[in-house]
C-alpha cells in the first residue's frame, strides 16, 4: 500500500475456517474514498484458517496483511490484539471484526469513520448488528436503540460486554496505545475496551445494522456455559467485578452507581454458579434473587443437592461433555 491507510481493520481469527472467507469478504468489500488496510491475526488455527487467511493476503498484498502464530497465544495471554496487533497500527483510526463475524454494509467504513473524522470529541463509533447462529441463520438483532444516538456509559456498564456488538467497534488509534490497568484485569477484552473507549470521549451508536454477530459458534464462551464449563464463568464474572471496580477508581467514580449495580451482579453470579444459596438469598442480593424465573431457582437446588442429576442430564444432552 503507498498511501497510509485512515482506518486499519483488525481482523482475529482462530479455527473459524467455516466462517472466514465470509468475514474476510465482507471488510474487502467496503467501499470508501480512503485508503484501509486488514490487519489479520491467526493464532496457530488448525483447521486450515491459516491457509485461507494466506490465500487472502497474497491476493490482496496492499489491502491485506497477515500474523501467522506458530504457537496459540490466547491460552497464555487473551489480549491478543493488544499484545499483537494494536502496536503494528500506523493509522489513525481502528476498527475490529472477529473471524465468525462479519459486516453487511459496505458503506460501514465509510459512515463511521466519517462521523469519528467530523467530531473530534468522539472517542467511539458502534452500531446495532443483526445476530446469526452458527449456521448463519437469523437469530434476532443487537438494537438498543432505534435511532442514531450518543450512547450513555451507564448504559453500556448495566449492559456489560455482551451490549456492544465487537464487529461494530471503531475508534481512534492513538487510544490504544496506553490501556488502563484494570484493562488488564478481565479475562475478557472486549467490555474493558468499550468501558474504556467510553469513559474518554463520546460514544456515536448508529442505528443502522452495519454488521452481523454469530451467536453460539464453536468455541463461544456461550457455548461452553452450554457444555458445563462453569469454572469459566466463575473466573469471568469473578474478574468483571475485579475490572469494574478499577474502572470506578481510574475515573474518579463518575459511574459510580451504575458500577456498583453491575459488581453486585457479577457477584451475585458467582454465587448462582457456585450454588451459594446463602449469598444468592441474602439482604443485598435480593433484588437480584427476586428476578430469577421459578425455573432457574430449580437449577441452582438441583446442582446443590442433586449434582448426579445434572450430571447424568449433561452426559444424555451433550454426549459426555
Amino acid at each position: 500500500m503507498t498511501e497510509r491507510p485512515l482506518v486499519t481493520v483488525c481482523l482475529l481469527a482462530y479455527n473459524q475456517a467455516r466462517y472466514i472467507r465470509q468475514c474476510a469478504e465482507s471488510l474487502l468489500a467496503q467501499e470508501t474514498d480512503f485508503p484501509f488496510l486488514i490487519l489479520a491475526h491467526d493464532d496457530a488455527s488448525t483447521d486450515g484458517t491459516d491457509k485461507i487467511l494466506s490465500e487472502y493476503a497474497e491476493r490482496y498484498p496492499d489491502r491485506f496483511r497477515l500474523i501467522a502464530e506458530e504457537e496459540n497465544t490466547y491460552s497464555k495471554d487473551t489480549r491478543v490484539m493488544a499484545r499483537h496487533m494494536w502496536p503494528l497500527i500506523d493509522s489513525p483510526y481502528t476498527a475490529i471484526c472477529e473471524g465468525d463475524d462479519y459486516w453487511t454494509d459496505p458503506r460501514k467504513l465509510a459512515i463511521q469513520v466519517g462521523y469519528l473524522e467530523e467530531h473530534p470529541e468522539y472517542a467511539l463509533s458502534v452500531s446495532n448488528a443483526h445476530l446469526v447462529n452458527g449456521e448463519g441463520e437469523p437469530a434476532g438483532e443487537l438494537a438498543p436503540y432505534a435511532a442514531d444516538t450518543d450512547m450513555p456509559v451507564e448504559d453500556l456498564i448495566a449492559g456489560g460486554g455482551g451490549f456492544i456488538a465487537t464487529a461494530s467497534v471503531v475508534t481512534r488509534t492513538a487510544y490504544l496505545r496506553d490501556l488502563p490497568e484494570y484493562y488488564f484485569r478481565s479475562t475478557v477484552g472486549d467490555a474493558p475496551l468499550q468501558l474504556y473507549l467510553a469513559s474518554l470521549g463520546k460514544t456515536r451508536w448508529h442505528a443502522g445494522r452495519l454488521c452481523a454477530y454469530r451467536v453460539n459458534a464453536a468455541g463461544s464462551w456461550t457455548l461452553a456455559q452450554l457444555t458445563g464449563k462453569r469454572e469459566n464463568y466463575i473466573r469471568f464474572h469473578t474478574s468483571m467485578a475485579d475490572m469494574l471496580t478499577g474502572f470506578d477508581e481510574a475515573t474518579g467514580g463518575a459511574y459510580h452507581t451504575a458500577v456498583g449495580t453491575a459488581v453486585a451482579r457479577h457477584r451475585f453470579e458467582v454465587a448462582r454458579l457456585r450454588c451459594d444459596l446463602k449469598t444468592m438469598r441474602s439482604a443485598e442480593n435480593a433484588g437480584f434473587y427476586r428476578a430469577m424465573t421459578g425455573k432457574e431457582r430449580r437449577r441452582v437446588y438441583l446442582m446443590k443437592y442433586c449434582p448426579w442429576a445434572v450430571a447424568l442430564y449433561r452426559r444424555f444432552r451433550f454426549g459426555g461433555k
